[in-house]
């Protein structure tokens, strides 16, 4: 049994009498300075007044490497969930509240896994409504990928997500695009072209070429004429 300070008078006659300490002793309890405590044991005679030495060095917690396939698997779970359609029926909540079980079944590093429902499950709860350019850069933010795509866009001829005649560019720059999302989550050949979708619109306020190349990519998708 150890006593440390207890600056509650009640606390301290409390505690003292189970050590069996007289009045003096009791009153002595709420003064203890930092590092000294009363310390006891039931074959002991008498408790015993003990100082315990400052620790002088130091220590770091330190969690192994998160391998790149353990990220994959944490990510592909959003996307996954945050794809599929969403109607009156399939709310931004359902898809938080299946996003965080598949996260529970996982078997990834805890403090990744709290990494990211800190970073990103989150931010989701906060929304009661998501649009399809917010889930946009959402998901660039979420794969880290707005370098890679904004150097396909910008590698599209000028004009060319708009010019029918052009299309080959188009679908040139879709393939890379899916080709990239596989390195960072693994979803289907269809969820890629949606994917793809929506990565565009979340960079179409800030690079037009990438709003364009989303209309286009909507209309295939409306008329069923898939690019992937």
């Amino acid at each position: 049994k150890i006593i440390m300070k207890l600056p509650d008078k009640d606390d301290g006659e409390t505690i003292g009498a189970a050590f069996g300490l007289n009045e003096w002793q009791i009153s002595e309890i709420p003064r203890l300075p930092t590092g000294v405590a009363i310390v006891m044991q039931s074959n002991w005679l008498n408790p015993v007044l003990t100082r315990i030495a400052k620790y002088s060095g130091s220590h770091e917690l330190s969690a192994p490497p998160i391998s790149d396939n353990e990220i994959n698997l944490i990510r592909s779970v959003f996307v996954r969930r945050l794809i599929l359609p969403r109607d009156n029926q399939r709310t931004i909540s359902d898809c938080v509240a299946e996003i965080s079980e598949e996260l529970e079944k996982l078997d990834v590093a805890p403090e990744k896994k709290l990494e990211y429902r800190v970073r990103y499950l989150d931010r989701l709860k906060r929304s009661k409504r998501v649009s399809e350019y917010a889930l946009g850069c959402f998901l660039l933010d979420l794969l880290k990928c707005q370098d890679v795509v904004g150097n396909y866009v910008a590698a599209l001829p000028a004009g060319s997500a708009a010019d029918a005649e052009t299309d080959a560019a188009l679908k040139t720059c879709i393939v890379n695009i899916a080709l990239m999302t596989q390195r960072y989550c693994s979803c289907s050949d269809a969820d890629r072209v949606k994917l793809a979708c929506l990565i565009f619109f979340g960079m179409s306020r800030e690079n037009r070429v990438a709003g364009k190349v989303y209309e286009k990519l909507l209309k295939n998708r409306t008329q069923g004429k898939s690019n992937d």
